[in-house]
């Protein structure tokens, strides 16, 4: 995703959900991680742009991310995969993002979990601010 500022990138990926290595299971071990798991949309604006996202964590900690940005530049389409995990209030990441050389392709990312319920989930990033996913329909 090229964008001027590589920490505006790496900030609205990482609010789109943003992931670190985890053990494989097809049963999640606890209540957060089983809510979670399922597709979440989540639009929010950064400097200016529009970031629609579109997040799928799988029960094998598996994440797919999509992410359409709206700009006066026009609208780019990137994905991205990775792994996923609950650890205690945490939602950890590590993702790598297909785009152009000079765009940030890979993060990691460590965010609180404020709220998790069957509809809504919310994360805090950065400390003090709040962003929020909701679930596709099952």
């Amino acid at each position: 995703m090229a964008i001027g500022n590589p920490r505006a990138l790496v900030a609205a990926i990482a609010c789109s959900v943003v992931v670190c290595a985890c053990a494989s299971r097809d049963t999640p071990p606890d209540p957060t991680t089983q809510r979670l798991i399922g597709r979440w949309s989540q639009v929010f604006y950064f400097n200016s742009v529009s970031y629609q996202t579109a997040i799928d964590l799988e029960p094998a900690a598996i994440v797919r991310v999509k992410v359409k940005r709206h700009s006066a530049s026009g609208i780019t389409e990137h994905a991205g995969s990775g792994k996923w995990r609950v650890e205690g209030q945490d939602f950890v990441t590590d993702l790598d993002f297909d785009g152009p050389r000079d765009a940030v392709t890979h993060l990691e990312g460590r965010h609180r979990i404020v709220a998790v319920t069957d509809w809504q989930w919310v994360l805090e990033f950065p400390p003090g601010h709040q962003l929020t996913a909701w679930r596709y329909p099952k």
